[in-house]
């Protein structure tokens, strides 16, 4: 049977993002999500899904908000007025400016945060917005320090990653040239019987906070009303496909 883990990242990043979010669990096939828990609206979006079964991961976050961590340990991922440097920040350089010992610290400091917040471990660990070597081995590190699963990217899209004990192919949610629907029918029309597939997704709707901060903005509503797609949720039945969470990997 084909294994696809809708996976919804940004938990937390803004109120407008948590709704998404929220309804796409409720009403739809999202069955794992990441939490950035740093931000602002952390709380709001843990109490929206509390009564909810998903599968809840880790979304560390070093490019957004306020570090956990004491700033003068962590100079270089912040700024002089105390926030996380920009995604746009890390891709300008061309080093990797992130130090190893300073991610170490504020990964670490948001894995006991999560735990503060949700009462649990997190079912998975992964990185938000910054392709950074440093940032990667940082939460792999402190992954395997807690016993928790590791969710890499792959080092290119063709070939898969392992993921507890399970090779699985990463995809994104919609691109600019593919809706979410035409994304979604191309992963499934290349699957075997036996494979396993990450999609990955940024449901949500729009607010102030988000069309300042981020690059990714009218994909989230769309990609909200695919997940809850009656005609969505039909094709996944009838394509046999087994909803699955990090905890089975």
């Amino acid at each position: 049977m084909k294994k696809i883990l809708f996976r919804a990242d940004d938990l937390g990043y803004s109120e407008a993002v948590n709704y998404g979010i929220e309804k796409s669990i409720k009403n739809g096939l999202i069955r794992n999500i990441g939490i950035m828990v740093n931000m602002e609206a952390s709380d709001h979006g843990i109490a929206l899904i509390t009564s909810t079964d998903v599968c809840v991961g880790l979304h560390v976050n070093i490019s957004n908000g306020y570090p956990l961590s004491e700033l003068q340990s962590i100079k270089s991922i912040t700024t002089e007025k105390g926030i996380f440097k920009s995604t746009k920040e890390y891709t300008q350089s061309t080093e990797d400016i992130v130090i190893l010992e300073e991610a170490l610290l504020e990964v670490e400091a948001q894995y006991h945060k999560f735990i503060e917040l949700v009462g649990r471990k997190p079912a998975y660990m992964d990185g938000h917005a910054v392709s950074s070597n440093n940032f990667f081995k940082a939460i792999m590190m402190i992954a395997d320090k807690y016993k928790i699963k590791y969710s890499p990217l792959p080092i290119s899209m063709e070939e898969p990653v392992e993921i507890g004990n399970t090779m699985v192919y990463l995809y994104g949610g919609s691109t600019k040239e593919k809706s979410p629907k035409e994304c979604l029918y191309e992963v499934v029309s290349n699957m075997d019987d036996n494979s396993c597939s990450l999609i990955v997704y940024h449901p949500g709707y729009l607010d102030a906070y988000i069309l300042e901060s981020s690059s990714l903005t009218l994909s989230r509503p769309f990609e909200t009303q695919m997940l809850i797609s009656d005609e969505i949720k039909t094709y996944i039945n009838e394509e046999h496909i087994s909803c699955i969470t990090y905890d089975e990997l």
